[in-house]
């Protein structure tokens, strides 16, 4: 569960309240450099973190020894991202969705951060960033982006599903309908009754079979009870599923 930062001014709790039900407001890239690399500014609630798994890093001299990002650092810090072509590393939350007037840090300025000898170190690196005040406030506005994105599409989902099943429904039960048909036309039986309301005990063999359908298929007797139009059982209808059948 997303825990709000403590003591957020009015004006980080507007910017976060934004963010959850508009799309990211993206800071300009200071320059084209960020455009021709993997990490770009465009569609960040689509791309996420730049996250790449190389089987070996560069090495660079720190001190007396060689050293190299490492990707089993994402773990703890899902903000962190990684330039292959720079070999920098930066924050997705500060560099999409930090306040206006944010101070400027190595992990959002064009520069990037290198020092893997004090990636990991208590008091800067990855874990001085992660305590920034501006930083917590940029990961809560993209917690609750992400968590408003994550429930417009599953509102989607619902939807898309919900359309599917209703066309399988009635694909299934127009099907039954031109079933009933066919027999009847081809077994020379009268489809017609002489009144064909709910109440009437001479509908006609065909609302007659599909009502016996009806007592052991759900969705038969579902729709059968529907109201009007739905049913699909009226004289027009009948000549246009016979008019297909006859093609």
């Amino acid at each position: 569960m997303t825990q709000r930062p403590p003591a957020l001014s009015k004006t980080v709790s507007q910017s976060c309240q934004e963010m959850s039900s508009s799309p990211y407001q993206l800071h300009q890239a200071p320059d084209m450099l960020f455009q021709k690399d993997p990490m770009t500014f465009q569609d960040p609630e689509k791309k996420g973190p730049v996250q790449p798994c190389l089987k070996t890093f560069p090495r660079t001299q720190h001190g007396t020894r060689k050293r190299a990002f490492n990707s089993s650092w994402y773990k703890d810090n899902s903000w962190l991202e990684y330039s292959v072509n720079h070999d920098l590393t930066y924050c997705f939350a500060c560099r999409h969705v930090s306040l206006p007037n944010t101070p400027e840090s190595a992990f959002t300025s064009q520069s990037g951060f290198c020092n893997w000898k004090k990636a990991l170190f208590k008091y800067s690196g990855f874990k001085l960033h992660s305590k920034a005040e501006h930083h917590i406030n940029a990961m809560y506005a993209w917690n609750q982006h992400k968590r408003a994105i994550e429930g417009n599409s599953s509102m989607l989902d619902v939807i898309n599903e919900d359309r599917k099943k209703k066309v399988e429904e009635n694909c299934t039960y127009i099907k039954t309908i031109a079933d009933v048909l066919l027999l009847t036309a081809t077994q020379n039986i009268a489809q017609r009754g002489h009144r064909e309301s709910d109440d009437s005990h001479s509908k006609g063999d065909f609302l007659t079979i599909l009502e016996e359908i009806a007592k052991h298929d759900p969705l038969i007797e579902k729709r059968m009870n529907a109201c009007g139009n739905a049913k699909y059982t009226s004289h027009q209808i009948q000549n246009e599923v016979l008019e297909s059948l006859a093609e």
